[in-house]
């Protein structure tokens, strides 16, 4: 048993944020309209994000749709430094 867990191949992950490409950013459009549509979204206290000092938002991962939806609500002008985790939950169990 011992021997086949070490035997096991691990996949590499990637370590740098990779770029969204144009099909990214039609995904995030069509994603926040479908969403703005069905759902009554909300945000609160953006105002009290740092401009210019790296933060994180943390979500309780009730689906994979949660870093969407945080994207949607970041401020504009911080979208190209914005990057999604997600646990390693989300690969097995979609949401």
């Amino acid at each position: 048993m011992i021997q086949g867990l070490l035997m096991c191949k691990r996949r590499k992950k990637p370590t740098e944020m990779q770029e969204r490409g144009w099909q990214g950013h039609i995904l995030f459009l069509v994603g926040m309209f479908v969403s703005r549509l069905s759902l009554r979204l909300r945000y609160v206290g953006q105002n009290n994000l740092p401009e210019h000092a790296p933060y994180i938002v943390v979500a309780n991962h009730q689906s994979m749709f949660d870093g969407l939806w945080i994207m949607g609500g970041i401020p504009r002008e911080q979208l190209p430094r914005f990057s999604c985790l997600a646990g390693s939950d989300l690969e097995q169990n979609f949401g």
